[in-house]
């Protein structure tokens, strides 16, 4: 688990089955908020296994939590994953701004979407680290413009895959920005890629990996 360094509060992070009941986050300063995955509670969605926050942003992972279609006929695909957004108001509390999941036609049971996240700016970086029949795994980017919305405005830009997947990768196991850069940590295949935008799109332009060969957990 990552917070900014530019995040000055403390934060206690209460995972499923907590004390309360519920999956959730608690965040301590001069006022007490509690955010709970409440209405997705009965799902054990992990609400609160990542978390990130940065300038008014508080992004809590819920990566085992089910994607549903909104149509009652269509089955729950657990632990497809998503995250929660919140957002500081004036008077120093959090609310709710943004919850993101995979689309219900493209999400898959096990993806585990924001098992991992990455935030600098109006930047954000999602980990999907099971995404894929192999769990070859993906990483999710999404950028914040209010210009082109009054609400939700979190929009997925792309999609970062690894350019040698292999089986069990777990590519988006971790993210995090460095600069203007992207890393994707693959903890299966004991690498880390790292991006920069090349004015239109995320590029891939380095493979990491250790100097010990094997069993390292590196990614």
């Amino acid at each position: 688990m990552r917070l900014s360094k530019r995040f000055q509060l403390s934060i206690v992070f209460l995972l499923s089955n907590n004390f309360f009941g519920t999956a959730g986050a608690n965040l301590f300063s001069t006022e007490t908020s509690y955010f709970s995955d409440a209405a997705n509670a009965a799902l054990n969605g992990s609400f609160g296994i990542e978390a990130l926050a940065a300038g008014p942003w508080l992004v809590v992972g819920a990566p085992e939590e089910a994607v549903t279609s909104g149509n009652p006929s269509d089955p729950p695909k657990a632990k497809a994953g998503a995250i929660y957004i919140h957002q500081r108001n004036g008077d120093g509390s959090y609310g709710l701004y943004q919850r993101l999941t995979l689309p219900y036609a493209t999400a898959g049971e096990n993806d585990k979407f924001g098992r991992s996240v990455g935030l600098t700016g109006g930047t954000l970086v999602v980990g999907s680290p099971q995404t894929g029949l192999t769990d070859t795994g993906a990483a999710y980017v999404y950028t914040f413009d209010q210009t082109a919305c009054s609400a939700d405005c979190w929009v997925l830009v792309e999609t970062l895959t690894s350019s040698t997947p292999q089986q069990n990768a777990f590519f988006g196991n971790a993210v995090d920005f460095d600069g203007n850069a992207i890393v994707v940590g693959a903890e299966g295949e004991e690498a880390a890629y790292v991006y920069e935008h090349n004015g239109s799109s995320w590029v891939e332009t380095a493979i990491l990996g250790p100097t010990v060969a094997g069993g390292t957990g590196f990614g």
